[in-house]
C-alpha cells in the first residue's frame, strides 16, 4: 500500500487583477502581527551588496545549493524574506508530486468562498460512506453520518492531514474552481487532478503537481495577509501536528505555521518561519528517494541551517 500526504510562488510576482489581493477583512494589521502574519503594503528596498543582510542571504543561498547539490534524488527549495521581499530559489519551477501540499490550495479556496459568500463559515457536511480512503487523518476510523462543518473538515485536512476530510472539501468546493482560482492567483504549475488516495487516476496519468515557487507564493501571500481567511489559516497551519522536518532543529519556542507532505519517494514541507528578528518562507521538496528516514533528518537539518544564517544576519542590524 502507498504512503498518503501530500503538497504549489511565482517568485516575486505582485498580483494585479485576481480579486485576492484584498487582506483578510476579519483582521486588523496589528493583530495579524500579533499572530505573525504581517500586513507589508509596499515592497521593500533590496539591501545593498555591502548590507549584512545582503551577505547573510548569500549565506542562506549557499545553504539552499549546497543541500540541492548532496539530496538523495530530485530537490527543490525556495526560501523568502517577508521584510526584505528577496527570493532565493533553486529549481523553483520545477514540478513535483505534490502530495498532501495540495491541501493548501484547497484551505485558501476555501476561506475564499466564505469571503465571497459563496459559502457560509457555519456550513456542514455528511460524512457519506462514499468518502471514506485510507491513509492519514481520522474520519476513515469514524462511523459516516455525522455532520461536519466545513472549518473543522479544513482543521482536519491540515493538521492531521486527513484524507476524507480533503476529499470532502474537494467536492463541495469543486475541482475546477480551486484549479481556476489557483491560476488567478500566480500557481502556474500546481494542479490538482484527482481526489486524494486516488491510484487508479495516478495510473491513468492524472497526478497532483505543484512546484517549489507556487508552494512559496502561497505562504507568502497567506504571511502577508492578502488572502482571504489569512488569520484563520495561519492558526490552522500553526496546529500542525507533523514537526519532524522544518520546526525539529529550531530553537524551542520558535513559532512555525506549516504543511507537510509523504508520498511513496516523496517528502515534503513548507511553511512561515517566525523569529524575533524577522520571518521566512521555506519551502522544501524532495523525491526519488530511496530512504525517507534519511531525506527526514536531511530537511530537519537544512532547516537548522538556514534560520541559523537568517538569524545571523538579522542580529546584525
Amino acid at each position: 500500500m502507498r504512503p498518503f500526504l501530500w503538497l504549489g510562488w511565482g517568485g516575486l510576482l505582485l498580483l494585479v487583477g485576481c480579486g485576492w489581493t484584498k487582506p483578510d477583512a476579519t483582521a486588523s494589521p496589528s493583530h495579524l502581527r500579533s499572530i505573525g502574519v504581517i500586513a507589508t503594503p509596499t515592497a521593500p528596498a533590496s539591501p545593498s551588496p555591502e548590507d549584512p543582510r545582503s551577505q547573510k542571504l548569500e549565506a542562506v543561498r549557499e545553504v539552499l545549493d549546497k543541500a540541492a547539490q548532496d539530496f538523495p534524488g530530485k530537490a527543490a527549495l525556495v526560501f523568502y524574506d517577508l521584510e526584505l521581499g528577496q527570493t532565493i530559489a533553486v529549481h523553483g519551477d520545477e514540478q513535483f508530486e505534490a502530495a498532501s501540499l495540495i491541501k493548501i490550495p484547497i484551505l485558501v479556496e476555501l476561506y475564499r468562498q466564505i469571503e465571497t459568500g459563496e459559502l457560509s463559515i457555519d456550513e456542514e457536511m455528511v460524512y457519506e460512506e462514499r468518502f471514506r480512503v485510507e491513509g492519514s487523518g481520522l474520519l476513515k476510523d469514524e462511523e459516516a453520518g455525522g455532520k461536519y462543518k466545513l472549518t473543522e473538515l479544513a482543521r482536519l485536512m491540515v493538521q492531521e492531514s486527513d484524507n476524507v476530510a480533503t476529499d470532502m472539501l474537494i467536492e463541495r468546493l469543486g475541482m475546477d474552481k480551486i484549479n481556476q482560482e489557483m491560476g488567478l492567483l500566480g500557481l502556474t504549475h500546481t494542479v490538482l487532478a484527482r481526489r486524494i488516495y486516488d491510484f487508479k487516476e495516478i495510473d491513468r496519468g492524472h497526478d497532483n503537481l505543484t512546484t517549489a515557487n507556487d508552494v512559496a507564493l502561497l505562504f507568502r501571500e497567506l504571511g502577508e495577509g492578502r488572502l482571504p481567511g489569512s488569520t484563520a489559516m495561519h492558526q490552522i497551519l500553526e496546529g500542525q501536528k507533523r514537526n519532524d522536518m522544518l520546526p525539529a532543529k529550531l530553537p524551542k519556542g520558535t513559532r512555525v505555521a506549516h504543511k507537510t507532505g509523504e508520498l511513496l519517494r516523496v517528502l515534503h514541507d513548507a511553511g512561515l518561519i517566525y523569529t524575533d528578528h524577522g520571518s521566512y518562507v521555506l519551502v522544501l521538496l524532495g523525491q526519488g528517494f530511496e530512504h525517507p528516514d534519511e531525506v527526514q533528518k536531511f530537511w530537519a537539518d537544512v532547516s537548522a541551517e538556514v534560520h541559523e544564517a537568517y538569524m545571523a544576519g538579522r542580529s546584525t542590524q
